[in-house]
């Protein structure tokens, strides 16, 4: 029996208000290749056989008694950016991390393609009937809500809700109504009218219709996805970032405070008057502190990849197993331990970087003296003179240690770099007092296309839309004729071992 119930009426009935879009307002939309996903599909794959700007139909249907449909199985192979439209219906009902599917999706269609898609409604008379059903029979345990879920329903508990996703995916909504399917198609007048009230402004039906259906398009570029981040506006584009990055905004400007001397010739509140910093990258080998697999590519994914196009070796060197990501909560240890390793193996793979993995459990990083040691081991392999690490004011601890471990080799080892080696402090979840932006406007898909191997993060945070504005910020604020840059704050070896030495001191006054 499927974990969600299925909205009311037969799947022939509601293949129907599908097939009436097509019929209808999106008749044109229907061509090329196009992917159909369900646990049902009612008349829709007979009705897209017949279309003649149909070129090539991909159908993938999920067995009805299968209670937890794996969206990774389900689309594994498929090309990127391959399909024109996606029609999906009678699947969400029982999937799980529902963010997590939609940035799949948006992944292999097209750019201008379109996604259509049904939801029962976790508003709906079934929604409850499921949960009073729950409590009575104790089919299931209630979930601990101090815990993540992962049900489709436990993230979006509203038709607003899905909306707002995506929107926030990347997404541009075109179309959405409610479908009161109880009778089926009996009462399509009243349906109509129904979803017509809704419209405007009467959310009590909107919110128990029993079906909803949303279309969408995915963008054509970077400046339909970020509009303001690539506005003329420049005040406007401040608040739209501001909004984005205020925690960020507040933890910078209070590490400014603290450390002045960085605040370089203007403020950040006023992003208009920085001018671009930019300079070619020389011929030399990387090295990359990852305090868990992904950050690597967050942070400086771009510049890693020019570097590598240009025939240059990087070596990637995973502090920790990543094992306390939210989406690994209550996962078997053995797997916790490796799974996300295995993804950092098939990026390192991808683009030909040396991968060294130390068995750390994550959040429980260390500066000691073996861990000093192996680094000062590796950065003795060949002569680096790019070194990656988190920006130390970063709020996640393992990469606040990665700093220390780093510093410390520096400090017993003076000459392990190369001559003129900088280090290069990137960003994750903080904002560094930039003074070298790397433009990465060629790079910024493959980054994101790396990004999706990281699947297991990526289920719990979308890191994609993460790094594309945060470097959609960096090419707006800077003023370069780019539309994506990575920001670092680059400090030589020795600068860099003051400011890790100023950052322990503070600590251990506080």
């Amino acid at each position: 029996m499927p974990v969600f119930p299925r909205p009311y009426g037969s799947p022939h009935s509601r293949s129907l208000t599908l097939i009436n879009l097509l019929k209808g307002p999106f008749h044109n939309i229907a061509e090329g290749r196009v992917l159909l996903l369900g646990c049902s599909l009612g008349a829709l794959p007979q009705y897209i056989n017949n279309l003649t700007n149909v070129t090539e139909i991909v159908t993938v249907i999920v067995p009805i008694n299968k209670t937890k449909p794996d969206i990774d199985l389900d689309l594994k192979g498929m090309d990127v950016r391959s399909f024109d439209l996606i029609l999906v219906m009678d699947y969400f009902e029982d999937i799980h991390w529902g963010p997590w599917s939609l940035q799949l999706l948006q992944h292999i269609i097209k750019p201008g393609g379109h996604l259509i898609c049904t939801f029962a409604n976790p508003l709906g008379v079934s929604y409850y009937l499921r949960r009073i059903k729950e409590k009575l029979l104790r089919a299931t345990p209630t979930p601990d809500r101090r815990k993540i879920t992962t049900h489709f329903y436990d993230s979006f508990p509203s038709f607003d809700s899905i909306n707002a996703m995506f929107i926030k995916l990347g997404y541009i909504p075109l179309y959405r109504a409610t479908r009161l399917s109880l009778f089926g198609g009996t009462f399509s007048f009243f349906f109509k009218l129904i979803e017509k009230l809704s419209l405007q402004g009467m959310k009590i039906w909107r919110d128990w219709g029993q079906q909803g259906v949303f279309v969408c398009r995915t963008p054509k570029d970077s400046h339909e996805e970020f509009p303001l981040a690539f506005s003329d506006n420049l005040d406007m584009v401040t608040a739209k970032h501001a909004e984005h990055f205020f925690r960020e905004y507040l933890q910078l400007n209070e590490w400014l405070d603290t450390f002045p001397s960085f605040k370089l010739n203007t403020e950040l509140s006023r992003p208009h008057q920085v001018q671009s910093i930019t300079e070619p990258i020389t011929n030399a080998d990387s090295f990359v502190l990852s305090p868990h697999p992904d950050d690597e590519l967050i942070g400086c994914g771009g510049m890693l990849l020019q570097q590598i196009k240009k025939g240059q070796q990087c070596t990637i060197l995973q502090l920790t197993d990543g094992g306390a990501a939210a989406a690994l909560h209550g996962v078997a240890g053995s797997v916790q331990r490796t799974i996300r390793f295995d993804e950092a193996k098939l990026v390192a793979d991808s683009i030909k970087a040396e991968l060294h993995c130390w068995p750390i459990a994550g959040s429980t990083l260390a500066c000691t003296n073996e861990s000093v040691a192996k680094l000062s081991s590796l950065l003795q392999a060949r002569p680096y003179s790019h070194i990656f690490v988190p920006f130390i004011n970063d709020s996640h601890p393992d990469h606040v240690i990665a700093n220390h471990i780093l510093a410390k080799a520096l400090a017993q080892n003076p000459n392990i770099l190369a001559p003129g080696a900088n280090i290069y402090c990137y960003e994750v979840w903080s904002l560094a007092p930039a003074n070298y932006i790397c433009p990465i406007d060629e790079e910024m898909e493959e980054k994101c296309d790396l990004l999706m191997h990281y699947s297991t993060g990526m289920k719990a945070v979308n890191y994609i839309y993460h790094s594309k504005l945060n470097a959609a910020y960096h090419a707006t604020k800077f003023q370069n004729a780019n539309n994506y840059a990575e920001a670092f704050l680059k400090l030589e070896p020795t600068a860099y071992q003051q400011l890790v030495e100023a950052h322990i001191s503070i600590g251990d006054l506080n």
